[in-house]
C-alpha cells in the first residue's frame, strides 16, 4: 500500500485540493464551462430576440383640409406598393429586422405642394432604442414628426423642402 504525507497529516497540497474539486469544495473546470454555456446561450438568445423582433411602422397623414398624399414605401427586400392615404388615415407595416442589423424600410411621399419626397422610415440604426417594437409617424403641414418611444414625446424630424429646392430637384 502507498501513501503520502505531510507534517500535518493530510498529504500534499496538490492531492487536497484534487480531493477538494472532487468533493464539491470548489467549482470544477466542466462547472465552469457549463456555467460559461449558460452565460454565452442567454446572451446569444437575449441577442437574437433584439434582433429578430417585430417591428411595426405606421405613418399618418394629418395635414388636414382634405388633402390626400401618396405613399410608396419599400425595403431592399420588400415593395409595399403605392399607397393612398387619406387625410386622418394611416397606412401601416410590420416586419423583423435583420440579423446583420442592416434594416431599413424608405418611403416616396407627395401631396399637392410636395412631390417626390423620399425618406427613411425605418433604419435599425436610428430606431433600435428610439422606437423600438414601433416606428410611428405624423405627416403635418410643416415637415414629419416621429414618435420617440423613451421619452414619449413627437420629434420634428424632417422638413419639406422650399418651391424652390423642389424646382431643383427636379431638373
Amino acid at each position: 500500500m502507498f501513501s503520502i504525507h505531510e507534517k500535518n497529516g493530510y498529504g500534499p497540497a496538490w492531492l487536497r485540493k484534487k480531493l477538494k474539486h472532487s468533493q464539491g469544495g470548489d467549482m470544477d473546470a466542466s462547472t465552469k464551462h457549463r456555467s460559461g454555456g449558460i452565460v454565452f446561450l442567454l446572451l446569444t438568445g437575449s441577442f437574437f430576440a433584439l434582433v429578430f423582433s417585430e417591428v411595426h411602422v405606421s405613418v399618418k397623414n394629418r395635414l388636414g383640409s382634405g388633402k390626400n398624399m401618396t405613399l410608396h414605401c419599400q425595403s431592399e427586400d420588400d415593395d409595399l406598393g403605392e399607397q393612398n392615404v387619406a387625410d386622418g388615415s394611416e397606412f401601416g407595416w410590420d416586419f423583423n429586422v435583420n440579423v446583420w442589423g442592416t434594416t431599413l424600410f424608405y418611403c416616396d411621399m407627395g401631396w399637392e405642394s410636395v412631390q417626390d419626397y423620399q425618406f427613411d422610415a425605418y433604419s435599425f440604426a436610428r430606431d433600435l432604442v428610439r422606437c423600438d417594437a414601433q416606428c410611428l409617424w405624423l405627416v403635418s403641414e410643416e415637415g414629419m414628426y416621429g414618435f420617440n418611444g423613451q421619452t414619449g414625446f413627437w420629434e420634428y424630424i424632417y422638413q419639406w423642402p422650399s418651391g424652390l429646392e423642389l424646382a431643383k430637384k427636379k431638373l
